[in-house]
């Protein structure tokens, strides 16, 4: 397991992934699990820089609409995004209770 400070943005994202890419061997798989969606895109563009989309799986949070998308692009490396919806938490909460 490596962390990588993704600087909280896509850009930065892309560029650290892909200089950590870099330093693997070709073949070697990879699972990148993000703190929210601008860090796996970010990810997903350092794939498609280095070519590893056939060995490269990232997963997000926050299931942004812009994250979704790249989910429905076939062959995308983002294979998933977690939604949270705290809106609809407090009323379940006390429904519970």
């Amino acid at each position: 397991m490596v962390h990588l400070d993704s600087g909280n943005d896509e850009v930065e994202s892309r560029k650290i992934t892909r200089e950590f890419l870099n330093s693997l061997k070709p073949k070697e798989k990879v699972l990148i699990a993000t703190v929210h969606d601008p860090s796996a895109l970010g990810a997903v563009l350092a794939i498609k820089d280095v070519g590893r989309d056939r060995n490269s799986v990232v997963v997000g949070q926050n299931a942004t609409q812009k994250a979704r998308l790249e989910m429905c692009r076939h062959g995308s490396p983002l294979l998933g995004s977690v939604g949270f919806f705290p809106e609809n938490m407090g009323s379940k909460l006390f429904l519970s209770l």
